[in-house]
């Protein structure tokens, strides 16, 4: 994940990169986070994350920009996997009229290629 390679050299202290990414997986929905270092300490990393996530957002739409030159002739955009919980959705949305930020991210990609397999497997029945 992006956030935790950047973000653990920012926050002071020492940073368990699998409580961030848990703690950056909880608090997406609410738009704050924070980093849990013991019971007595805990430190708001909510601009931090807005950075990166702004950061990685940029980056992102300018990649997206550059790889896919007919952008015009595609109708949908469908952004997937574990990374898009954590794009601004504001900065996509006005450079991409067309993006959507698919449903439970993180699982879509492998449901998406079960259902391609069955669809597979029931031509190959239906060519036998």
């Amino acid at each position: 994940m992006i956030y935790t390679k950047r973000l653990p050299v920012v926050i002071e202290g020492d940073v368990s990169l699998y409580q961030l990414e848990k703690e950056l997986r909880h608090g997406n929905q609410q738009h704050q986070w924070s980093y849990r270092f013991s019971k007595n300490r805990q430190d708001d990393i909510t601009e931090l994350v807005g950075k990166e996530s702004d950061r990685f957002t940029r980056r992102l739409v300018a990649n997206v920009t550059s790889t896919l030159k007919n952008l015009d002739s595609i109708d949908t955009l469908f952004f997937t996997g574990g990374g898009a919980n954590l794009i601004n959705q504001k900065i996509l949305n006005t450079t991409f009229t067309n993006a959507v930020i698919v449903k439970d991210t993180e699982v879509a990609n492998v449901n998406g290629f079960y259902k391609y397999g069955l669809s597979q497997q029931a031509q190959e029945k239906e060519g036998e």
